[in-house]
């Protein structure tokens, strides 16, 4: 096949992003409806969601899927063409960075066999499945879109047997194995086409016919001999002829995939306006291949021989099929993007959907590849890829010490959810908060905070983030990359970031220790820290606006993991206590924003109770007679007596607090008083400044006054923390992180995301941590 150029070559490239972000798209949008039974299911309520109810949605995630196409469209330019052990490898790393995709029940022990050998026979352990016969499921058919694409110039014969390799490292079935080509072949021809001179079903259905029938060979001997002697043309039309007119029953599942195909002819004879129920009935909707596959085509090409008809019309059919709703969608929005092309896509579709952009990215790649361009990854997918390496080469070493637990999937969506929340949550308030930093070192009237969040921030082109979100990404990225904390690795992302945008409203003293981190070569990560005020090191906030990755990261881990995690990234701008106990602090108001159930509401006094004793076995507080007299007590006990010397000592609400267990102790007062407390009351009991000791009490104090009241949300959260006045960025940034963890993503307004600078980045960086978090988890239905 010649490579286009011109018109043609510009068409082509549409065609091949459309593909790729076609079939996310079909992930996203097919999985909320996955294992609906087509009964209860109808394209009226399909259209509802697909053109009203998304738009509800924060952001619709992908699924194993488009998770594992990545995969390929990775290795394939990697490699410049097939490398099994390297594609086994990455789909293993891609399951154990993010196991929460709904992968297929017996891929764990496939890609946990492969991890064992090291990947030295790809297609091993797929082959001993079900008793050696190997899975037909359709896992290898809805990930193969990048191969149609990587083999666009390939003779046929090398594009099918692309195709079969990478099913086999998971299907080996001949089923398995055949639907992944046979989906393959149909998303080479849509790419083939234009769609602005319509679509000739017949044709399509004959060439996949020739096709298939090379394959599985289905007609019978006697009719093969008689074709001797016939030049090629010859023998397709008298193989179709017999294909068509063959004793093919239209009822029970197909044997062959040359027997879907006939179906799909008569179909179309019979009429070209195919109700779903014909087609759910004579190909089915189930997570075999033998179904999945031939329903997807047939989806395509029900709706595309329409000339009015679209992309979306395409998707919105093959979603009311019902049943494996994601992977016949995928696979539908494969063939229907290379069809009509990335311009025809809805852009509101493609925003809303997650992954989008990483698949237009490849589809250009594998443009470039097809035109003998170099092909390079740039920085984020560097990172994404070191990420998914190191987790999975610490996944060993990390489960020999953590017991393996289950999570459903209900459950396992409420956490991303609350990891997508924690980090943008974190990201607004700094945005929005910054706006009004310093404005007054007093309390703000909340009607003058409202009056920009509500509908004054909609004038500004961009609300931009400060140091606040800057920091907190390096801390992310740090983690991330070196599978846990490295002092020299997170300074010198300090350092760069700091060097690079030297403006983002960074304290006074920055300049000089990371000039110092510089010039050391980040030899000691916490020395020019240490030296700073005269050797007491700053009680600034900084290190605690800054700490929410730590807490998702760490989210599983022992709290004293997490809390040595957090003064660690803490001492290298920030080496008082105070400073480091702050980020402490946050890290814990964090931790357990994120384990609370909002649909349970919140309850202030076992919250703070949590917190009390958490600060106090760091803070030590207590004098050592009352230590001694609690010494053979059992743990609940002591705490008991702890909290309630705590809670009765003789503390002052004047002044600001000595330790954070007096802010604490503070909160329960006020708290006790009234569960309605105003922001003046705060202000002036926990103060609104630079200092850690005032405004990370502050940040909690604003999430605790609001989501203590049952219709309070997000939004009421960062208003509070703004009105607090002072240091707003910061304080509003930390209660954000706070609110967002407990609320989740989709409680945050879509105006507040739209017009901040930074969240798509948050988003992606909390999907990572949360790939992290969940790797010791077995997910069950």
């Amino acid at each position: 096949m010649a490579t286009p150029t011109g018109e043609a070559s510009n068409r082509l490239y549409d065609q091949f992003c459309g593909c790729l972000v076609g079939a996310v798209l079909g992930d996203c949008f097919g999985a909320p409806f996955e294992d609906i039974p087509f009964d209860s299911i109808s394209l009226d309520s399909v259209q509802r969601f697909t053109r009203q109810d998304y738009k509800k949605k924060q952001i619709l995630l992908y699924t194993d899927d488009t998770a594992m196409a990545r995969s390929i469209a990775d290795s394939l330019l990697s490699n410049y063409g097939f490398n099994g052990s390297d594609l086994a490898r990455r789909f293993t790393e891609e399951y154990f960075h993010d196991p929460s995709r709904y992968y297929g029940g017996h891929i764990p022990i496939v890609f946990g066999n492969l991890q064992a050998s090291n990947y030295t026979d790809p297609e091993g352990p797929a082959s001993q499945q079900f008793n050696g016969s190997g899975s037909f499921g359709n896992g290898s058919g809805m990930r193969v879109a990048p191969v149609a694409l990587f083999a666009y110039n390939a003779s046929i014969e090398d594009a099918q047997a692309l195709a079969a390799k990478t099913s086999r490292i998971t299907h080996t079935h001949p089923n398995g194995v055949n639907g992944a080509i046979m989906q393959m072949l149909a998303v080479r021809e849509s790419l083939t086409m234009d769609a602005a001179q319509g679509l000739d079903v017949y044709a399509f259905l004959d060439k996949m016919l020739i096709y298939m029938e090379d394959i599985e060979h289905t007609l019978p001997t006697t009719v093969t001999a008689s074709m001797e002697g016939m030049d090629e043309k010859e023998k397709n039309v008298y193989r179709l002829t017999h294909l068509k007119n063959s004793n093919t029953s239209m009822q029970g599942r197909c044997s062959t995939y040359v027997e879907s195909l006939v179906r799909m002819y008569r179909l179309l004879q019979k009429s070209k306006s195919v109700k779903t129920k014909s087609v759910y009935r004579a190909l089915g909707n189930g997570i075999t291949a033998i179904e999945a596959i031939p329903a997807a085509l047939m989806a395509f090409l029900c709706v595309a021989c329409e000339p009015k008809n679209t992309f979306m019309d395409v998707i919105e059919y093959a979603i009311a099929l019902g049943n494996d709703t994601d992977t016949i969608a995928t696979m539908a929005g494969a063939i229907a993007g290379g069809y009509y092309g990335y311009n025809s896509l809805p852009k509101d579709w493609i925003e809303k959907c997650e992954g989008s952009s990483y698949a237009f990215d490849q589809a250009e790649k594998l443009f470039n590849y097809l035109h003998g361009q170099t092909v390079e990854f740039d920085q984020e997918q560097q990172l994404q890829i070191i990420s998914r390496n190191n987790i999975a080469a610490g996944l060993a070493t990390h489960s020999s010490n953590t017991k393996m637990v289950t999570m459903t999937r209900a459950a396992s969506n409420r956490l991303r959810n609350k990891f997508h929340g924690c980090l943008v949550g974190a990201v607004l308030g700094d945005c929005l908060g910054a706006i009004f930093e310093n404005d007054t070192f007093q309390s703000i009237p909340i009607e003058k905070v409202q009056k920009f969040t509500r509908e004054g921030y909609k004038k500004q082109q961009e609300l931009f983030y400060t140091d606040d979100t800057a920091m907190a990404r390096s801390v992310a990225d740090s983690l991330l990359s070196k599978n846990g904390f490295h002092g020299s690795d997170m300074a010198k992302r300090f350092t760069e970031e700091y060097f690079h945008n030297p403006y983002r409203g960074y304290g006074g003293n920055v300049p000089t220790v990371f000039s110092k981190l510089r010039d050391s070569n980040y030899a000691d990560p916490e020395g020019p820290a240490s030296q700073q005020f005269d050797g007491s090191g700053s009680y600034g906030n900084g290190s605690a606006m800054r700490v929410a990755p730590v807490a998702l990261f760490a989210y599983h881990d022992p709290v004293e993991e997490a809390q040595t995690i957090a003064a660690k990234t803490s001492r290298i701008t920030h080496t008082h206590p105070d400073g480091v106990n702050g980020a402490i602090m946050q890290m814990l108001a964090v931790r357990e924003s994120v384990i609370l159930n909002v649909s349970q509401g919140l309850d202030v006094f076992a919250f703070l109770d949590k917190m009390l004793i958490y600060m106090e076995d760091i803070e030590h507080t207590l004098p050592t007679n009352a230590i001694a007299a609690i010494e053979r007590m059992d743990e609940a006990e002591k705490n008991a007596r702890r909290l309630s010397q705590l809670k009765n000592s003789d503390t002052s609400m004047e002044n600001r607090c000595s330790s954070y267990v007096e802010s604490l102790v503070r909160m329960c007062r006020l708290f006790q008083e009234s569960k309605s407390i105003n922001s003046e009351v705060v202000y002036r009991t926990f103060g609104n400044g630079i200092a850690a000791i005032e405004a990370v009490p502050a940040a909690l104090m604003a999430f605790l006054c609001i989501a203590c009241e049952p219709k309070s949300s997000f939004m009421d959260v960062i208003e509070y923390a703004i009105s607090l006045g002072g240091d707003t960025d910061t304080i509003a940034t930390m209660a954000g992180a706070i609110a967002g963890g407990y609320y989740g993503c989709d409680s945050i307004p879509n105006g507040w995301i739209e017009k901040c600078e930074g969240t798509a980045y948050a988003l992606q960086r909390a999907d990572n941590l949360f790939g992290y978090a969940v790797q010791r988890y077995t997910f069950i239905s």
